[in-house]
């Protein structure tokens, strides 16, 4: 009996001993819904979870452009990439592309200088060693992802932004991680933008005679950006990655449909690309994204390519027919070569004149 009254003692010495966990600060934007902001001139309001050391809070804005592993410019070990923020705050140093305050000692507002491209995928980066007021200190930099809502206005359509064939990888990054692959054929209507594009699932080259030593015939050929046999569901590091796929349009794990949506030319050189939501579903593993929206900037680059970067949004990610909550993501695009445009690929219906506001034509 005596060792029995003695347990409830050492448990409770035991519980004595545990120290409360305080977690160091970590950060949110205020008015974030589903990764996006409602307006891209308003400034961006940094909120902690708990009062900060204000001399430890250094913050860098920019585009969300990462390699194959999902790092940013000077996450990985390629000393040839950098991050180059559009917005840099380091304490005992003057601002950066902008400027902040503290709205309150939690709250830091940041006005940056020049607007972001419409469509644009951006991140937050909060280095790591941010501390609290009593000192327990973040050891990781923390990323939070997020784009601005976008509508065309319907007056113009995009000379950036042709006609054309062109490839989408995207990465849902919450609340499940998957990747989709697409190929996109778009027709668009100069005038107001409007476009409807057909967009077709793609999947690895299973042929095993792609590669010098055959692959086995569960695997596929990969030859970029090395040549070696892989798992056909190995993900694609990026979009230049193409040549590796092929569309598939048979059920159940191949696809095909068409989307409405808008693109149009900005002032400051871009092409801002927007679809209408519509349901994609993935199939390994098995994700149904309802609501899909991509939003992109697309330009050209140095070598001509018009090449996109942007934001996805989904009303709700379900695995295994499960909800799972809405879905936010990143993607990456660019045009294809007619050289390279698959034979046979779906295209989209006949995009039929805008009606006149009398209903006329």
């Amino acid at each position: 009996m005596k060792h029995i009254l003695a347990l409830p003692l050492l448990a409770s010495a035991a519980l004595a001993g545990c120290g409360h966990y305080d977690a160091p600060p970590s950060a949110t934007l205020v008015g974030l819904q589903e990764g996006l902001l409602p307006d891209s001139a308003a400034p961006l309001l940094l909120q902690f979870s708990e009062p900060v050391d204000k001399a430890t809070a250094r913050v860098k804005v920019g585009a969300f452009i990462t390699d194959g592993e999902g790092n940013l410019g000077d996450e990985d070990d390629d000393t040839g990439t950098t991050f180059t923020p559009d917005f840099v705050r380091q304490p005992g140093l003057e601002d950066q592309g902008g400027t902040s305050a503290w709205v309150d000692d939690r709250t830091l507002r940041i006005e940056i200088d020049s607007l972001p491209p419409v469509g644009q995928s951006r991140v937050v980066v909060i280095e790591k060693d941010v501390a609290d007021l009593e000192g327990n200190v973040a050891d990781v930099r923390q990323r939070i992802l997020f784009g601005y809502e976008f509508a065309c206005k319907g007056k113009q359509g995009s000379k950036i932004f042709p006609d054309a064939t062109y490839f989408f990888l995207v990465d849902v990054e919450t609340p499940i991680e998957a990747q989709i692959q697409m190929y996109a054929v778009v027709r668009s209507d100069p005038n107001d933008g409007r476009f409807l594009a057909q967009f077709t699932n793609a999947d690895r080259n299973r042929d095993p005679n792609r590669c010098p030593t055959p692959c086995a015939g569960t695997e596929a050929c990969q030859t970029i950006p090395a040549v070696q046999c892989v798992a056909p569901s190995t993900k694609m590091g990026l979009v230049d990655e193409y040549p590796d796929w092929i569309p598939n349009v048979v059920p159940p794990v191949g696809f095909t449909f068409t989307v409405g949506g808008c693109v149009e030319d900005q002032e400051d050189g871009s092409a801002a690309f927007a679809n209408q939501p519509t349901d994609v579903k993935i199939e390994s593993p098995p994700v149904t994204v309802k609501g899909t929206r991509l939003a992109a900037s697309f330009t050209v680059d140095a070598e001509g390519v018009v090449r996109g970067i942007g934001t996805m949004q989904g009303d709700d990610v379900l695995l295994f027919e499960s909800p799972s909550g809405p879905g936010v993501g990143s993607l990456t695009a660019r045009i294809l070569p007619e050289a390279d445009v698959p034979p046979d690929l779906p295209q989209p219906p006949q995009l039929e004149p805008a009606e006149t506001p009398d209903g006329g034509l």
